[in-house]
């Protein structure tokens, strides 16, 4: 039964949520302070953090890709090696 789950991808979305949930306090503490500079420059570090994770995510994705695509030509190669005895 083939893999459902792109275990690059996992990882890196596990990585963002952690790093989310490590800035999760600073910057509820921005907020609750009415600092408005420090509230701005919290949201600047999300968008950043955003960008970042989209692209990790996309990088993730070609080498699950990869990985799949390489996996398939080692089970089609096996699956050949397995016949050619019994055709001979």
């Amino acid at each position: 039964m083939p893999e459902t789950t792109s275990p690059k991808v996992e990882l890196t979305c596990l990585q963002g949520l952690a790093d989310l949930e490590r800035i999760e306090g600073p910057f509820l503490n921005a907020l609750t302070a009415s600092d408005p500079e420090g509230a701005a420059v919290m949201l600047r570090l999300l968008l950043a953090h955003m960008a970042s994770t989209s692209k990790r995510v996309m990088l993730a994705m070609v080498l699950d890709r990869v990985d799949a695509d390489e996996l398939g030509l080692c089970e089609g190669l096996i699956h050949e090696d397995a016949q050619s005895p019994a055709e001979a």
